[in-house]
Formats: structure tokens, sequence, C-alpha cells
């Protein structure tokens, strides 16, 4: 190998080595493609922002390629030719059969707007996450492979909770408004010093891997309720003290994002721990939870408190009100197009058109930032999809979400009859995430954001296959 290696460089440069290494790599994943999905996830969250982008897909379209594109479009492959070779049926319940509906139905509002071209790349990025999607739900097909991808996530979320604190406690790595316009996506693997008023000063918002603080608040919500399921059945201690710590850094980096999402989405991810009995309340517990929260709150920064619980501060943020004039123009592109909405990509196509003060500051960013406004969004996933995907849109995404997350539930309350504890506990783990997501999903546009996908793909798999300790693709799951 060494050999060819070598001869490969001298003739064709590094390109060669970069195709056979991404042969011997199909080689493998062909044998094993579910190392691939856990290869995959781990490119999508840890190596985030620019250091994972390695070039351009077409010269002249904003498609980049990334490590994480090339190790999925490496896994996908490896898994069709391992479908076919072996014969395995390709499973299609409910869930997907919705989500695949929704996927063909955003082609046709997009293939029918004279702007399509421009738009393609947010459908391209769609098109990623639901083949990963497809293949994941295919491959983590027992309780074995899906206790190692949840407990996989959480280590991503470790890694991702460590390079958070790393920032905020790293001068070096602080970029203000100046700094974030000369470096480009480079300055989205450091922290942004938030020029927005406060009296205690400009607030230090951590990105951790995920590129913005808002994406990192939502990323570490919902992988925060899989720590419980995490610690509760790590195999050795050493496990169950990596639990503790990454939720102590993890609570730690959602206070350094100084994201008002992350303390009303932790507070109902905590509502819904409750609910689901994954944490057994006693007067003890209640008290000395009461205490470590008023400990804590005198612990907070002064920009987070200030921030997050002064109310003037709400009135003086100027993100607030054009939060709200980005969903009021989302309403307004919806009620354009109702039925096809704008096609992915579209509302910010739209927003530069309209005369609202945020649309002002959009063709601004445009014109001498170089920013792209298919990127522009909503700051509300259901209005965002609204404007972009129409009413249909919306009812596809929405009843393949309520069909997972009931099914979830439901496979929940009859592993916990049957005496399956573990398994319970990774369906209320799966539920509350998912159940987060969607609180987060009214002041976040996160269609594209993979966490929710994983998760997602974690609980079809367990809806359609149950939790089986060995792969029976030919068996339904017992009935929920």
């Amino acid at each position: 190998m060494a050999v060819l290696l070598g001869i490969t460089v001298l003739l064709f440069d590094w390109y060669a080595v970069a195709a056979v290494l991404g042969t011997v790599a199909f080689a493998f994943f062909v044998r094993n493609p579910v190392i691939g999905v856990y290869l995959t996830t781990v490119l999508l969250l840890v190596i985030g922002g620019a250091s994972g982008i390695i070039g351009t897909l077409v010269p002249g379209m904003p498609i980049p390629v990334t490590l994480a594109k090339v190790s999925g479009a490496v896994t996908l492959a490896a898994w069709a030719l391992h479908t076919l070779v072996r014969r395995e049926p390709i499973r299609i319940n409910v869930s997907l059969a919705l989500l695949l509906a929704f996927f063909a139905w955003t082609a046709l509002g997009l293939a029918l707007r004279e702007s399509w071209q421009q738009q393609i790349p947010e459908w391209l990025r769609l098109g990623n996450v639901v083949a990963f999607f497809v293949v994941s739900v295919h491959l983590l097909n027992t309780r074995e492979r899906i206790h190692t991808y949840v407990t996989l996530v959480c280590y991503c979320g470790l890694a991702m909770a460590a390079m958070a604190n790393i920032q905020y406690f790293v001068p070096a790595l602080h970029f203000g408004p100046e700094q974030f316009a000369e470096l480009g996506e480079r300055a989205r693997e450091g922290a942004f010093v938030d020029p927005e008023q406060l009296d205690t000063g400009p607030a230090v918002r951590v990105t951790g891997t995920a590129g913005h603080s808002n994406w990192l608040a939502m990323g570490l919500l919902v992988i925060l309720p899989l720590n419980l399921y995490w610690f509760r059945y790590a195999r050795t201690n050493t496990g169950k003290a990596l639990a503790v710590v990454a939720t102590i850094l993890e609570l730690s980096a959602l206070v350094f994002t100084f994201t008002r999402t992350g303390f009303i989405a932790g507070m109902a991810a905590i509502a819904l721990i409750i609910v689901t009995r994954q944490m057994k309340i006693n007067p003890y517990r209640l008290s000395a939870l009461a205490v470590a929260a008023l400990i804590a709150f005198f612990l907070l920064p002064a920009q987070y408190r200030e921030r997050v619980f002064d109310p003037a501060s709400y009135d003086r943020s100027s993100s607030i009100s054009h939060r709200f004039q980005l969903q009021q123009s989302a309403w307004q592109t919806w009620t354009e197009n109702p039925v096809l909405g704008a096609g992915l990509g579209g509302f910010g196509m739209e927003l530069v058109e309209q005369d609202y003060e945020v649309s002002m500051i959009s063709q601004w960013f445009v014109a001498a930032q170089g920013w792209n406004p298919i990127h522009f969004g909503a700051h509300n996933m259901y209005l965002h999809l609204l404007a972009e995907a129409g009413i249909v849109g919306l009812f596809l995404l929405m009843a393949f979400l309520f069909y997972t997350i009931r099914g979830i539930r439901r496979v929940e309350h009859r592993l916990h009859a049957e005496g399956d504890d573990q398994g319970a506990a990774l369906c209320a783990a799966l539920f509350v995430s998912l159940m987060t997501f969607l609180v987060c999903c009214f002041v976040l546009h996160a269609l594209h954001q993979k966490i929710w996908w994983m998760l997602a793909a974690a609980a079809t798999v367990i809806i359609m296959y149950g939790l089986p300790k060995t792969a029976d693709h030919g068996r339904p799951a017992p009935k929920a």
C-alpha cells in the first residue's frame, strides 16, 4: 500500500491519494456499512465549520464538499452494493413514506420556480440528510447498533461542549463583527463577541463545532436528555463518569451560547424528563435541585443574567424585533403561494425584495458581504416551511414527525410493560429529545440541522424493527 501511495503521488498528485484511500474505505464499508454511518455522524457533529470543507461540488455553485459528505456518499454506495449483493429488502413504513413524499413535494415546488438554479443547493442539502436518514434506518437494525449509535452521539455532544468551553476561555478565539467579515467561514470556529448593547458588557457567544451559537444550543438541548440513558446503561464506571462530565460541560456550553432559546427549551426539556419519569422526583431531590439552581443563578455570567432574565433587555433587543419581521415576511411569502410555497431557499429570495427593515439589512449583507439569500431563515421552522414548501409541505413533514414521536412513545409503553427497562429508557430519551427539538423550532429554522435527523432515524428504526438482538430485515416489529 505504501508503494502504491508513493507512485500515485508522483504521477497524479494528492488527488490520487484521496482516490486510493476512498477505494480502500469503500471496500471496508461494503463489508461493514454501519461503520460508515458511525463515521459520518462523527464528522457531521464534530468536524464543523470551515475545517470540514475540502472543495466545491460545482464551480460557481455554493455547494461545498465536506469530509462528512464524502463519507456519507461512500457509505450510501457501500450500503446499496451490500444490499444488492445480499438481496436484502428495502423497508418503508409510514414514517419513511411521509418523508419521501415531503422530499418529492419540495422538488416539485422548486422545479416550478424561475430561480430554481439559484435555489437548488438548498434542495440538495435536504437530499443529503434524507439519504443519510434512509441509510441509517436500514443499518441501525439491532439493539446493539442503536445503543452504540446513541452513545456515539452522546460522545459527540461531549466533544462539542468541550470545544465550546475552550472557545469561551481562550481570548484568541473571540471574534468581533469586523473579524467575522474579514475571516469569513474561518471565524465560525471561534466565539462571536456579540455587539448587542448590554449594560454588563458584550457577550462572548460560543459556537462549538456547530458554526453558530443557536445551532450549538439546539444540538446540546436535544443531546442532553440522552445523557440520562448513557449514564444509566454505561457498561463501565468510566462511561458513567464521562456521562456526568458531558452533562456539566454541555450545561456550561449552553450558558455560554447566551441564547434565550436555550433557557426556554431547556425548561421544556426538564419538564418532559419529569413527565416521562426518566428522573424520579422526591422531596429531597427537589430541595437539592432548588438549592443547586439558586447557586447556579449567582454563578451565571452577568451578561447571561441580563440578556435572559432582565425584561428590559428584551425591549431594547433589535434581534427580537428583527425575528418578528422575519416571521411576518415568511407569512407574507406563504400567502403569495400557499400551496407550493417559494421552493426551498425561496424565503430569502423573497425577503430581500420586500420592504421590512430586516429586508434592507439582508440586502446589505448580500451586496456588501456576498451572503447568499437562499440561506436566510425565518427563525421559525413552521413558518419557514409554510413559506418554502406551502401548506402541503408543512403537513407532510409534521405528519412525519408526529408519526415518529407517537410511535416511539407507544414502543416505550410496550417495552415498559414487558419489563424491558433499558429499551423503554432509550425510547423515553429519544421522545424527550425530539419534543425538545419541536420546541426549538418555534424560534429556529432548523430543517437542515443534522442532529434531529439522526435521532429521528434512531426512533424510526425502533418503530420499524423493535429492539431485536440480531438483524432481521424480514420480521416486522410488534404492534406498538
